[in-house]
């Protein structure tokens, strides 16, 4: 079963911007499900379509370190690189997201995927390139969320009917706040426009400094 093509009545969003990430960043609570949504909604939409096997959204808080699995931001696919078949299955997953300018990815608040040894970022250039991190990531793909899209802010989960989640708690001191505004440059002056009466007064200093002129002559003559 393929990707679902989807309709939507916004423009597509900006690409997502990662949060910092700190040692003490984690919303894992022991018994309590602290999985955001949009990141639950994008997994069942992924595996309905294109198979796989669940690998994880949480991490533990004492378990490795700074990871957005422990703030319910990121999913691990369950795939292996050496079978052609899940090859495939990624592939089709990557080239739905990349379509279009990226569109998907940006509808779906993505910030970061890594696959076989290599990954990708909307902080590097959006190319893919060598992931030098101790796990190589040959037996998953993991995929990682902003904020927006965590929440089911954006517009993919909108077209899924997924309600979105209010920004609180470990979110409000993430949040990437948007981009200022470029200070204003400088204020050009309005065309001058030459009025009627510019063209009296011009013109009556013009005769005025003509009879003061013929004045001196004939001063200068006597």
């Amino acid at each position: 079963m393929p990707l679902p093509t989807l309709s939507f009545s916004t423009p597509v969003e900006p690409f997502a911007i990662a949060p910092k990430l700190t040692a003490a960043d984690c919303d894992s609570v022991p018994g309590v499900n602290t999985e955001k949504p949009g990141v639950v909604a994008f997994r069942k939409l992924v595996m309905d379509a294109l198979g796989g096997r669940d690998f994880g959204i949480m991490r533990a808080c004492e378990i490795g370190g700074p990871t957005d699995h422990k703030t319910g931001r990121a999913w691990d696919w369950r795939l292996d690189a050496s079978k052609p078949e899940d090859q495939a299955r990624a592939q089709a997953l990557f080239d739905w997201l990349f379509a279009d300018d990226y569109a998907m990815l940006r509808r779906a608040g993505i910030t970061f995927l890594i696959w076989n040894r290599q990954s990708w970022s909307t902080k590097t250039g959006l190319v893919w390139g060598p992931y030098t991190g101790p796990i190589p990531h040959t037996d998953h793909v993991h995929i990682s969320w902003g904020w927006p899209g965590a929440l089911a802010q954006t517009s993919l989960y909108g077209a899924l009917g997924v309600p979105p989640s209010p920004c609180v708690g470990l979110c409000q001191q993430q949040v990437v706040p948007p981009p200022s505004p470029p200070p204003p440059g400088p204020v050009a002056a309005p065309p001058y426009r030459v009025s009627f009466a510019d063209v009296v007064s011009v013109a009556a200093g013009a005769a005025a400094g003509w009879y003061a002129m013929r004045w001196w002559q004939r001063r200068r003559r006597r």
